[in-house]
């Protein structure tokens, strides 16, 4: 079952590779400029020697007289820019910059994060939904099949409301077992109220003694939601490539990148409202996820400041981290504040995320038309 402490585990894994990512990014980066800097000093020096020549009736060599020429252009330069090389760049990056950080950061969550949860989501809403409260079995307090119940028929599932069978497992209400275990220990299950939370089919006692039709069943299911929940990412693998010549024949690439956003927004609303095949709204999500990573790529290449784009790209990154460590925690509380269930309220909050980056990306429309459109036309 999901749990809080799985979901801070995982997002503080997810969390230090990408700030150690974005130090290590940060640190080369000022490692370059501090060469530069440097080497404009030794061109200042040069300059300077050059200049006490002219003044003394020497003409320059032909050697020195590009490095005057360099040293001209620099002590031409604007304040401004200096101060932009030299300080801090962060305050510098454009509105389109920050725009782009959001919403690749909210839209890629509905996917990255989701999948985090993606088995539990889809085995509660499509292929291990609780029983019908019509579905019981004869003997509430007792196993339903395994080495402490070898008789199928004894604790058979049926359906009171059609007079049948069509109920595929109906687990026990509550147990009181004695059991030898190994090394000839005695082992109790007492419980009161059991619910599949208490069922744990890594377990002997559950999966070959007690309760070997439920286990029998979660399996097949936790396999097929594990092929469903891998759509996404064979289209992510396969469909950029091809993707990336057609949009960039076609340019377009911020409406395109909202335009994703908002199938991610309308996939997780189908998810917690609708009940629509999982298979057809997966293929939807890896289509728009495939689309808008391709699309999102030159956009950020376009927004980055000149000035340092080392600096750029790890903001870019230790935001996406950050949310990729929040999120999982978030989503277990909300888990746990709906009784341990994940629809509808885990995928509303997936799609609040998703419309988010619909609503950034919408924004960074505005703002590229304000700036002459340069990241909507086409390359090439």
């Amino acid at each position: 079952a999901f749990s809080a402490t799985t979901a801070m585990w995982l997002g503080t894994w997810l969390l230090v590779p990408g700030c150690a990512g974005a130090c290590a990014v940060y640190f080369m980066e000022m490692c370059v400029l501090s060469v530069r800097m440097d080497g404009n000093e030794t061109v200042e020096r040069q300059s300077s020697t050059n200049a006490s020549r002219s003044n003394n009736g020497h003409e320059p060599d032909s050697e020195l007289a590009t490095p005057l020429l360099q040293a001209d252009s620099t002590a031409n330069a604007s304040p401004s820019t200096t101060e932009i090389q030299h300080g801090n760049r962060i305050p510098s990056f454009s509105k389109g910059f920050w725009l782009v950080c959001i919403s690749s950061a909210l839209s890629c969550s509905c996917v990255t994060v989701w999948n985090n949860v993606a088995a539990g989501i889809l085995l509660e809403r499509d292929y291990l939904q609780p029983a019908l409260p019509s579905c019981q079995i004869p003997h509430p307090d007792q196993c339903t099949l395994g080495t402490l119940q070898p008789d199928p028929s004894f604790n058979k599932p049926f359906n009171a409301a059609n007079n049948d069978h069509s109920c595929p497992f109906v687990l026990p209400t509550s147990l009181n077992v004695t059991r030898l275990g190994q090394k000839g220990k005695q082992q109790s299950f007492a419980i009161q109220n059991l619910s599949r939370l208490d069922v744990d089919c890594s377990d002997r006692f559950w999966a070959d003694g007690c309760t070997k039709d439920y286990c029998h069943t979660l399996k097949d299911a936790s396999e097929k939601a594990g092929a469903v929940m891998s759509i996404p990412f064979v289209l992510l693998a396969v469909l950029p490539p091809f993707l990336d010549r057609v949009i960039a024949q076609i340019g377009r690439r911020v409406t395109i990148s909202a335009i994703c956003s908002a199938v991610l927004f309308l996939v997780h609303i189908c998810l917690a409202l609708t009940s629509i095949s999982p298979i057809v709204l997966l293929v939807a999500q890896g289509l728009a996820a495939a689309t808008y990573v391709t699309a999102i790529g030159p956009i950020a290449s376009m927004v980055v400041p000149r000035e340092g784009p080392g600096t750029a790209f790890g903001v870019m990154l230790s935001l996406q981290n950050f949310l990729y460590a929040i999120f999982p925690l978030v989503v277990g509380v909300i888990h746990e504040l709906s009784r341990d269930r994940f629809i509808p309220n885990v995928e509303i909050f997936f799609s609040f995320c998703g419309f988010l980056g619909t609503l950034a990306g919408i924004m960074l429309y505005c703002d590229d038309l304000l700036n002459g459109g340069e990241c909507n036309r086409p390359i090439g």
